[in-house]
């Protein structure tokens, strides 16, 4: 039976049948905008929500989604997480609609430079028009000089099992309410991830509603890992947009392959971002783990050989912590191959991977290569 609670791969949601209609409900998703899973001849297809058209079959007792992203039945229903199910915003007020038509007319003449907004506006009520015109890419930084992005990663995306977020690339996105998190959150500071994304879900008469979700590592929350950082508007002109995993439907996300230099910037400060108070905690004990490890390794590295794709790495670290810190690895990195050599001498690892994989252990590196 496919109707039961099921988890995987990050997600996880009930299947229940309700008249007849088969409902992939989870506690993010309002009352009405489900989406629903339409009978095919290999299964089901989804219809409606972020997995709209994904096919959908039974592997044994797995859920199965477009191939790619196995779940498993679980005894209880999914919970609400904390940061998750955040409605947006109330759009702008209609009385202030004729100011935001100026800013962005003034916007479009400052050549990358700062849009400064007046006191009656809020930034998110601006963003919120902007994203209505739909014609934009937004990217937020705790940077607030950059005059051009380049197409280059300096981080790895975590639990990327469907290939889209470690690309060399200018990474952005037409959701500008995301973007504004990335543009406060303390990523300097931060230790362990972030978990951040907007959803969007239909009714079946045509209506739609943006689900968001912003958390950081529980340990850090308390802390308040929040700073002053930038939103870039940058032309739509060299972005294609992303799907969820090769030959899929579309994400939130764009990519440019070339570099892009942004339209305006609008400069933020933590309290100019709506869900700062409704931001939540998961618990990174893992991560940071591994984060300690990499720095045990990374420091204890004496050689360094570029390799296609990526390198081969000589570390004085103990390979018993080498072992570790492989193996968790490859659980968050699922798109890289970790292989580990020991000899009686030292030991040796090859990493290879996506760009954003080179593009990172260059950085790190430099001095070894």
């Amino acid at each position: 039976m496919i109707t039961g609670h099921w988890s995987g791969n990050g997600l996880a949601f009930t299947v229940i049948d309700r008249g007849g209609d088969l409902l992939v409900t989870s506690p993010d998703v309002p009352f009405g905008f489900e989406p629903r899973l339409v009978p095919t001849d290999d299964g089901w297809q989804v219809t409606g929500g972020p997995f709209g058209d994904v096919p959908v079959a039974l592997d044994g007792n797995a859920l199965v989604m477009a191939g790619t992203f196995r779940l498993e039945p679980m005894a209880e229903p999914p919970v609400l997480e904390p940061g998750h199910g955040l409605a947006p915003p109330d759009p702008p007020p209609p009385d202030i609609h004729p100011t935001l038509v100026d800013l962005w007319a003034t916007a479009q003449g400052l050549d990358g430079g700062v849009l400064d907004l007046p006191d009656e506006v809020a930034a998110h009520h601006f963003v919120q028009w902007l994203m209505a015109r739909d014609a934009l890419i937004f990217h937020g930084s705790n940077s607030r000089d950059i005059d051009e992005f380049q197409p280059r990663r300096t981080s790895m995306e975590l639990n990327d099992a469907g290939g889209r977020g470690n690309l060399g690339a200018v990474y952005g996105t037409h959701d500008g309410l995301w973007s504004m998190f990335f543009a406060v959150v303390d990523r300097r500071t931060l230790r362990g991830s972030i978990r951040n994304g907007v959803s969007r879900y239909d009714s079946p008469d045509g209506d739609h509603v943006d689900v968001y979700h912003f958390s950081v590592n529980s340990g850090s929350l308390p802390d308040r890992p929040f700073t002053d950082g930038a939103l870039y508007l940058l032309p739509r002109t060299t972005f294609s947009r992303i799907p969820l995993y090769p030959g899929g439907p579309p994400s939130p996300e764009w990519a440019s392959t070339d570099p892009v230099a942004p339209i305006a910037r609008i400069l933020l400060e933590p309290a100019d971002f709506p869900f700062l108070d409704r931001v939540g905690g998961h618990d990174d004990g893992p991560l940071i783990e591994l984060e300690e490890l990499n720095k045990a390794v990374m420091d204890a590295a004496t050689d360094a050989v570029r390799l296609e794709g990526g390198f081969r790495i000589t570390t004085g670290a103990r390979p018993d912590e080498v072992e570790r810190w492989a193996g968790l690895a490859a659980s968050f990195f699922p798109d890289v191959r970790y292989d580990v050599e020991t000899t009686k001498h030292r030991t040796e690892v090859t990493i290879t991977g996506p760009p954003a994989l080179v593009h990172t252990l260059e950085d790190r590196l430099t001095d070894l290569i």
